[in-house]
Formats: structure tokens, sequence, C-alpha cells
């Protein structure tokens, strides 16, 4: 997480019910580009993390890694690329 001394933040708070999970990543994940300077962007990743709300946090981290790299194709990163996913359990 990165913080800018000038701005402005607000506390909440939010609870997760059994199943849920929260999914933090640097903009190094939505911003991964391919040879053709397309960027993995948030239209990729929302579908792709409903599709894993059924997996381990451990998956699903794997899995977003997995297909940015699928889709970066070998392409040089230019960004760091940083995922932490918590899971609800009981």
């Amino acid at each position: 997480l990165g913080f800018v001394g000038t701005q402005k933040y607000r506390e909440d708070v939010t609870t997760l019910d059994v199943g849920d999970f929260l999914f933090v990543f640097s903009d190094g994940v939505t911003e991964a580009m391919n040879s053709a300077h397309i960027q993995y962007d948030e239209s990729r990743l929302e579908p792709l993390l409903l599709s894993l709300r059924d997996k381990s946090a451990q998956e699903i981290v794997n899995a977003v890694g997995d297909a940015v790299r699928k889709h970066a194709a070998g392409y040089p990163q230019n960004d760091d690329i940083t995922m932490l996913c918590m899971k609800r359990l009981k």
C-alpha cells in the first residue's frame, strides 16, 4: 500500500462473510502489457476474480499471476507486480 502525505483518506469498516475474499494488488497487475502494448486491465481481472471465488487465497494469487504472465507473453515487465489475497474461511 502506498500513501501520499497530502491526500485525505477515510476510514471504513466492512465484514467479510464466510467464503468472501479481499484481493489487493499493485497497478503492475492491471498495467502489465503484451507486445502490442495492450494492458491486462480491470476488464480482464474482475471476471477472473469472480470465477475464482471458490478457490483458496493461494490459488487465487497463483491464477491471477498465471493470467498476467500469459497476457504479457514474455514482454518485459515495466512495474512491480504485487498481490495479496485474504479469504474468510470460518
